[in-house]
C-alpha cells in the first residue's frame, strides 16, 4: 500500500535554512553592564551600605578567690596580694582580704577587721621597663578622704627605697585644707640621693566619675599624663600633666621592675569616717610602646 505523501513546507524549510547561515548576534560586555554603572554612578553616598569597625577586644577577667594571694590575670599581667604585718608606707597593715579581681576590674580596699584597720597592695609576677603605664580609675578621686593614699608605681621592693620608683599617687597626705594638693607624680633615682628631685604636687579637683592616669617611661624623661575621661586618644588633652627632666647626677632608672597598685593609710590613721573605702581599677594597660603625645611642661604648675 503506498504511503500518502506530505507537502514539502518549502517556507519554513527556507526560513530555517536562512535561520542556520545568519551570522550570531554578539553583544559586548559594555552593553550588559551599562545599566549596572549607570545605577551606581546615581547612587548617593548615603545609599551605601554602613561599614562596621571591628570590635576592640574586650578583656574577659576571671573573678579571683577570695583572701587569696594569688589573684590571677588583669590587663595581661599577674597578679599577687601582699600580706604582711606592719611594715611601711603608713606604717600599715597589708591583707590579701582586700585585693580581688571581677568583671569590674581590680578592688582595692581599706577595712577594719579584727588585727586591726588593713590596707591592701598588689604586684604583678612581671617585670617591666621602659614603656607607657595607663591605669583606668572608676572611682572619683577628687574627694578621697585625705588620710588615704592611692598608689600606681613601679618598685623593685627588697628595701631599695628611694630608687627606681615611678609614682603617681592620690592623697592629701592628711592634709586638712580644702585646696590641698592631692595628685603627686614622682621619680626617684636609679641610685640612692639624698633628695628625690624629681617630684610634682598638683591639685586634682575634676568630678570625673572615670580617671585616666599614666606615665611614659623612657631613658631621657618620665612624662606624666592625667585625663578626665575614659576615652583617651591622641588628641586628648590631659586634666594635668608634668614631664620629668634629670639634670646633674640624677639618672632615670633603666632596670625592669613589677608593676604596684596599693590603697594605704597615711601614718596609719584610719578615715576620717571611719568607714572602710574602696578604689576599683577597671583598666591597666603596659606597652613598650610609647605614644605619640605633645610634651607637656617640665614646670610643676
Amino acid at each position: 500500500m503506498a504511503m500518502a505523501r506530505i507537502p514539502k513546507d518549502r517556507d519554513g524549510d527556507e526560513r530555517r535554512t536562512a535561520a542556520r547561515r545568519r551570522p550570531p548576534v554578539v553583544i559586548s560586555a559594555r552593553k550588559l553592564l551599562a545599566p549596572l554603572l549607570l545605577a551606581l554612578a546615581c547612587q548617593s553616598p548615603t545609599d551605601a551600605p554602613p561599614v562596621t569597625p571591628d570590635p576592640v577586644p574586650v578583656e574577659v577577667i576571671i573573678p579571683s578567690v577570695p583572701c587569696a594571694a594569688d589573684l590571677g590575670t588583669f590587663g595581661g599581667l599577674q597578679w599577687k596580694a601582699r600580706t604582711q604585718g606592719m611594715s611601711g608606707p603608713g606604717p600599715n597593715l597589708w591583707s590579701a582580704c582586700n585585693a580581688w579581681l571581677d568583671s569590674a576590674g581590680m578592688h582595692l580596699r581599706v577595712s577594719q577587721r579584727d588585727i586591726g584597720w588593713t590596707s591592701a597592695e598588689v604586684y604583678t609576677s612581671n617585670s617591666m621597663g621602659y614603656g607607657r603605664y595607663e591605669f583606668e580609675i572608676s572611682t572619683r578621686l577628687d574627694a578621697l578622704d585625705r588620710n588615704v593614699v592611692l598608689g600606681l608605681f613601679t618598685y623593685p621592693g627588697g628595701g631599695l627605697d628611694g630608687q627606681h620608683e615611678i609614682d603617681v599617687e592620690v592623697s592629701k597626705f592628711g592634709a586638712t585644707a580644702a585646696n590641698a594638693s592631692n595628685l603627686t607624680y614622682a621619680v626617684y633615682p636609679a641610685t640612692a640621693m639624698t633628695t628625690t628631685q624629681g617630684r610634682c604636687a598638683l591639685r586634682w579637683d575634676s568630678t570625673a566619675p572615670v580617671s585616666v592616669h599614666r606615665f611614659l617611661w623612657s631613658a631621657a624623661s618620665v612624662v606624666f599624663q592625667s585625663f578626665a575621661t575614659k576615652t583617651v586618644t591622641a588628641s586628648t588633652a590631659p586634666y594635668r600633666a608634668w614631664s620629668f627632666k634629670p639634670t646633674g647626677t640624677f639618672a632615670i632608672s633603666s632596670g625592669s621592675w613589677p608593676l604596684r597598685m596599693n590603697l594605704w593609710l597615711f601614718s596609719g590613721h584610719p578615715p576620717t569616717n571611719g568607714a572602710p573605702l574602696e578604689i576599683v581599677i577597671s583598666k591597666v594597660t603596659y606597652s613598650s610602646t610609647l605614644p605619640t603625645t605633645p610634651a607637656p611642661s617640665t614646670v610643676c604648675q
